[in-house]
């Protein structure tokens, strides 16, 4: 095995072929989403994250600069908190 597997694969560890399949990354694909259904069912109602094609996900430096605003109440909490420890 190249390295350790994250712990939510861990089950998997001794089995590769749970998880790889040789040759075709189409199987390769189809072994994750037999396991992850609710990625899968994103994927098929073109939903959420896992449904976007990578040209429209949205770009992280865009949605804090336009989201800004949210975040200084969380710095005052987190400063507030930090004053009293």
């Amino acid at each position: 095995m190249p390295g350790k597997v994250i712990q939510g694969h861990a089950k998997y560890e001794e089995d590769c072929n749970q998880c790889h399949a040789k040759l075709k990354k189409t199987d390769q694909t189809t072994l994750c989403l037999d396991c992850h259904k609710k990625v899968a069912q994103d994927l098929r109602q073109k939903r959420g994250l896992h449904g976007l094609p990578r040209d429209q996900l949205p770009r992280a430096g865009k949605v804090l600069r336009e989201n800004l605003h949210f975040l200084i109440p969380v710095a005052i909490l987190v400063s507030a908190l930090l004053s009293h420890v």
